[in-house]
């Protein structure tokens, strides 16, 4: 497996904005990808990784309109330094809710993951306090 430092270098790699050869400036891996799996009792599905930003979050529906969704897995990034930003709890609650108002995802199973990130000693009194509240304001 990978470890911590490995997984946390790798995303902000991606994450780190730079110049396109076209002059424009932007993330490095910005799109969406799809993997086709098989598991064991499940036979082979599909598995969609949609960014949340906001440019795509405009096209999540083109998703799950025009393709059978069986299952929603929602990843709230809360190893980064930004995980304490009020803001970003906010907004993925109100993204939470609308998907699940939806219509074509009334009969999907949702998972909801809090990606948390401990040191080797296991979580604090205090970052178990904080995951907790995260997870109320989540609704």
């Amino acid at each position: 497996g990978w470890t911590r430092d490995e997984v946390t270098r790798d995303v902000a790699a991606m994450k780190r904005e730079m110049v396109h050869p076209d002059g424009t400036i932007g993330c490095r891996d910005p799109g969406y990808h799809y993997e086709e799996l098989r598991g064991y009792n499940l036979r082979q599905y599909g598995v969609w990784d949609v960014p949340g930003s906001d440019a795509f979050v405009r096209l999540w529906p083109m998703f799950y309109r025009y393709v059978s969704i069986s299952a929603v897995v929602f990843v709230i990034d809360h190893f980064s330094p930004e995980r304490h930003d009020l803001d970003r709890i906010q907004r993925a609650r109100e993204l939470i809710h609308t998907l699940l108002s939806e219509d074509e995802l009334r009969a999907c199973c949702f998972w909801i993951i809090l990606n948390v990130g401990y040191s080797d000693e296991g979580p604090s009194a205090i970052e178990v306090e904080r995951e907790r509240a995260t997870l109320e304001m989540l609704g």
